[in-house]
């Protein structure tokens, strides 16, 4: 942030003035001391300005300045036999007469300031502006071309008023992205002359935002095209299907730290192309989300008081997932079953309080226990957690001998209260019998909780291995060999486990189980 405002204030930095103990003057001091800046980036390169409310006109002119050149010199770059010579608009010599000519410019690349955003397109090369009416017809040629905007809150705790933004805002024809660098610094009615139709991305994090001015926002004129909205830390207490039904496009979609209790369960068939939702951190209690024909790749449910999970497996496509204090990810393609006895690589982090570091669940710690046993209880209060990511996290936490325990005497009541649920080593035999590719992992979660002999005879007692034996008959390849790998984990616990295992059942000494 520091750099930025150093961008903003360039050589001659705005210095923050002392408030004068004569109130009066304090106040007029505060109004004059109300700082704004904007980036603006588009077809002609980018623009910084910082302004203040009390002095509009020294920003306009600044603009006019600043646009003018960056026309310009867009202009003399698509002159032919130009392309070669990058202009460095900050060291364009001025001439007499107050026009602008260019010199010999060394730099072997253009300066930050300048960013051609789409070489392709053919300008015009026209004189240089030099009047006031050339001036302002390059700031509106260089609006028209903006696509991308930031706003900024410099020095003031004041919300910047729609008439007090130093440029035209119906002159952004083109805008794409709409970014709030600072938390409730646009007043009614700024944001809504901001928003146009050309979004693509939408970010306004930190507004303040309720109700009744995202529907004004999202549905007036809709914003079809929108592919990217975060609403991150507004006051959200409802997501109305009505608002959602104006961004079909939408593939991402943060609204975590609002007020949340409901989201419509035809969230994913309204932007049926969402593959990132984000709901953290809200007051959700039984998310009832229609996963069907889901593309989603992430989904985050934790920090809420979650009591039942839908139903994730239909999400085929999810690579990260978050509930409770927990958040598991997937690092990378399932090494190949037919030579493998693996899962799904992934890593899984916890975190004590909203806005504390996520920190990794295994190796065990306390804190690390703590989050994971609550996570647990939901995860095993129903088969609404059948899904490889979960199966995959349940083998990596049966890797440790602490975890495995912890596993052994989980319960799926242990959430709110509210159902029985099985305990851990029950859920990883029902996972056992989903399809491909949960129940892969569910085998690899089981053979290790097989690797230590109580655990191993309290799966027997389970029938675990009667189970297994009539996967390992079924015609799927895969699914054969990794019930019977598991099987061959659970007989290799202790030599009485094996004879009891294996009495009456002699065709499993000839079949290949192995896995090189």
């Amino acid at each position: 942030m520091d750099s930025l405002l150093r961008g903003f204030a360039g050589a001659g930095s705005f210095v923050r003035q002392k408030t004068g103990s004569d109130p009066i003057a304090g106040e007029k001091r505060a109004r004059e001391d109300n700082t704004f800046g904007a980036v603006l980036r588009g077809k002609y390169g980018e623009v910084r300005v910082e302004w203040k409310s009390s002095d509009l006109d020294t920003a306009r002119f600044k603009l006019l300045e600043r646009t003018s050149k960056a026309v310009k010199s867009s202009a003399v770059l698509q002159a032919p036999g130009s392309a070669a010579q990058p202009i460095d608009v900050e060291s364009v010599p001025e001439t007499t007469d107050g026009s602008s000519q260019p010199g010999v410019n060394h730099m072997e690349t253009l300066p930050d300031s300048v960013h051609m955003m789409d070489s392709n397109a053919a300008l015009p090369v026209t004189a240089l502006p030099v009047s006031s009416g050339d001036a302002q017809k390059a700031l509106l040629q260089f609006l028209a071309g903006v696509t991308e905007l930031e706003m900024l809150r410099i020095q003031t705790s004041a919300k910047l008023e729609a008439e007090n933004i130093p440029f035209d805002t119906s002159a952004l024809t083109s805008l794409q992205i709409l970014k709030c660098l600072s938390d409730d610094m646009l007043a009614v009615g700024t944001l809504e002359a901001l928003v146009k139709p050309s979004l693509l991305n939408l970010d306004v994090t930190g507004q303040k935002l309720v109700q009744p001015r995202i529907e004004s926002i999202l549905g007036s004129p809709p914003l079809e095209l929108l592919t990217v909205l975060n609403l991150r830390k507004n006051q959200l207490s409802q997501l109305p299907a009505s608002v959602m039904g104006h961004v079909p496009l939408l593939t991402d979609l943060d609204v975590s730290d609002n007020r949340l209790t409901e989201i419509p369960s035809n969230l994913l068939q309204l932007c049926r192309y969402l593959q990132v939702l984000n709901l953290e951190s809200n007051k959700l209690v039984v998310p009832a989300l229609d996963f069907r024909d889901a593309v989603l790749r992430s989904l985050l449910l934790g920090l809420n008081n979650i009591e039942y999970l839908p139903t994730l497996a239909p999400l085929t496509s999810l690579v990260q997932l978050s509930l409770c204090n927990l958040r598991i990810s997937k690092r990378g393609p399932r090494p190949d079953p037919a030579v493998h006895f693996d899962t799904v690589p992934v890593t899984a982090e916890v975190v004590a309080k909203p806005g504390t570091p996520w920190t990794r669940a295994v190796p065990w710690s306390v804190e690390g226990e703590r989050q994971v046993r609550v996570a647990l209880g939901l995860m095993c209060r129903s088969s609404a957690s059948f899904h490889s990511l979960v199966a995959a996290f349940l083998a990596l936490l049966a890797l440790d001998d602490k975890y495995r325990d912890l596993l052994h005497s989980t319960k799926g009541a242990e959430v709110g209260g509210a159902g029985a649920g099985t305990g851990g080593l029950q859920h990883i035999l029902a996972m056992c019998q989903a399809g491909e590719p949960v129940c892969l992992d569910a085998f690899v979660a089981l053979g290790r909780m097989a690797q230590q002999e109580e655990h191993a005879r309290a799966l027997l007692g389970m029938q675990a291995a009667d189970r297994l034996l009539h996967r390992a008959k079924e015609p799927e390849p895969i699914t054969s060999r990794y019930a019977l790998e598991a099987l061959r984990c659970l007989v290799s616990a202790n030599d009485g486990i094996a004879v009891q295992v294996l009495k009456g059942r002699p065709r499993l000494r000839s079949r290949n189980n192995s896995f090189e």
